[in-house]
């Protein structure tokens, strides 16, 4: 299973009450056939409060479809979450190569999946050949 984070920033939207917004996420999950589970993290960052949630899915494509479509294209509180929402998921190599699928600043490059990171993967050493034996 991959993740997608969601990180919204409530003092970025004050006409939106965080519980209210949290509630509507795990709404989406709830009746999602595509996400199968989600995970609720309120944080404190800079004396600004901020909420992470985490959507456990087994196809990413089709979870961040539908995160789109009743999300972030919702008509009553669609234009609001997008001013306060950052949506990142997990690549290839887990977090190493994340995708930045959704950010508040309009000035941030969004990845997609059909353009994938180039990351070096670690270099494993076989035992007996570190430098200091």
């Amino acid at each position: 299973m991959k993740i997608i984070a969601i990180q919204f920033h409530p003092n970025r939207v004050p006409e939106l009450k965080m519980k209210q917004v949290v509630e509507f996420f795990r709404s989406l999950a709830y009746k999602s056939k595509k996400i199968d589970d989600i995970r609720v993290v309120y944080g404190l960052s800079r004396r600004k409060k901020y909420v992470d949630i985490y959507y456990k899915t087994k196809n990413l494509k089709d979870a961040w479809s539908e995160i789109k479509e009743k999300m972030l294209n919702q008509k009553e509180q669609g234009s609001s979450l997008r001013r306060g929402l950052i949506i990142v998921c997990e690549g290839t190599y887990s977090w190493d190569d994340y995708l930045l699928l959704y950010h508040f600043d309009k000035k941030q490059k969004l990845d997609s999946f059909a353009k994938k990171k180039k990351i070096r993967p670690l270099k494993w050493e076989t035992k007996g050949s570190a430098s200091e034996m």
